[in-house]
């Protein structure tokens, strides 16, 4: 898939899914610095079962000491804080950042 390697040390990341169009309880993944990918493929890192999500959506990774999310030609894009970002490249995650794919909302917290 999309994977590289990458150094392994630095911030854990947490994304928490805070709103979802499909009644879910509260679910978190936690992650290592590495790249990982987002989407409704259950293949993927993080599954979102939402159908406003592409199989392989956004990808997050971690690089230069810095977390990134990049939208991956998604359908309906990823919109980081209220910016879109589809087409737009990497873009920096900051403690906090709201993380808008399909209708799942994410929020990101560094450890």
């Amino acid at each position: 898939m999309f994977r590289r390697k990458v150094k392994k040390t630095g911030k854990v990341i947490e994304l928490t899914l805070t709103e979802s169009p499909h009644p879910l309880p509260a679910v978190s993944w936690e992650f290592p610095p590495g790249e990982y990918v987002l989407g409704r493929n259950p293949t993927c890192d993080v599954v979102l079962l939402d159908p406003t999500v592409s199989r392989l959506h956004a990808r997050i990774y971690f690089s230069d000491g810095e977390w990134f999310i990049e939208d991956l030609g998604s359908t309906n894009g990823t919109v980081v804080d209220g910016v879109e970002i589809k087409g737009k490249g990497p873009v920096r995650l900051k403690d906090g950042s709201r993380v808008v794919v399909g209708k799942s909302v994410l929020v990101v917290k560094f450890k």
